[in-house]
């Protein structure tokens, strides 16, 4: 997922993570490599059958970081 309001690995991260992984077909959130400049943070999640990424995405919009979307 593109998460463009997700600033930092330190704060905004660990939120991000905790938001996807309360979901019960989430298995695991991690960092994407981000470049050194002119990227857009991503973060890779891992999960079972059922994952809705409509709700994800919600989810993620309702605690600050809207404009999230699925990278291809």
């Amino acid at each position: 997922l593109e998460v463009p309001d997700m600033h930092c690995q330190f704060a905004c991260f660990p939120k991000v993570k905790e938001t996807l992984e309360a979901s019960p077909t989430v298995k695991s959130v991690t960092l994407a490599e981000q470049p050194e400049s002119g990227f857009k943070p991503q973060v890779v999640v891992d999960y079972d059958a059922g994952f809705d990424s409509a709700a994800a995405i919600d989810q993620l919009a309702q605690t600050g970081y809207a404009g999230s979307q699925i990278v291809p």
